[in-house]
């Protein structure tokens, strides 16, 4: 396919996206509001925080404990290495959470962007418009003429 024939392609299904436009935008708010909500996953992280700062906490006072008395050295690595895997189980999940957090964040800005150009947009597009393509589309599937599929940012596909 030549490179006006994809340009024609997304035309057709950018107009067909927008026939709907009031049904996609509600369907834009619900996914951003379900999908890219950190609220849950900011508690778990500020509470996993809090953790993490108890157990090293408690790991430096066994420390201390250990150089200021004589104690049982089993009992105190086997306490020692207690406390330290759970810091590193409650880090790991820590440092998991942030990244879910940092990856809603990232999917409800390009959703925003992609209900800010369906808005925007009134009309028939009769033209190819670089920056509508960059903001809607995620990516696009050629299989030959006739079997070309463009998906959305918002995961809406379209087939022509």
């Amino acid at each position: 396919m030549t490179e006006d024939e994809i340009k024609a392609v997304f035309i057709k299904a950018v107009n067909e996206l927008l026939s709907e436009k009031k049904d996609l935008l509600d369907n834009i708010a619900i996914i951003r509001k379900t999908l890219c909500s950190t609220k849950t996953l900011e508690h778990e992280a500020s509470s996993l925080y809090d953790e993490m700062s108890m157990l090293a906490e408690l790991t430096e006072k066994c420390v201390v404990e250990n150089s200021r008395q004589p104690l049982n050295q089993q009992e105190y690595q086997r306490k020692y290495n207690s406390l330290v895997e759970r810091y590193e189980t409650a880090k790991a999940r820590y440092e998991e959470v942030n990244e879910q957090i940092e990856l809603r964040k990232a999917r409800e800005k390009v959703l925003s962007a992609f209900a800010a150009a369906v808005k925007n947009n009134t009309g028939v597009i009769t033209e190819f418009d670089e920056s509508l393509w960059g903001t809607l589309v995620d990516y696009i599937i050629v299989h030959g003429r006739g079997d070309v599929r463009i998906v959305f940012r918002d995961g809406s596909e379209i087939r022509n």
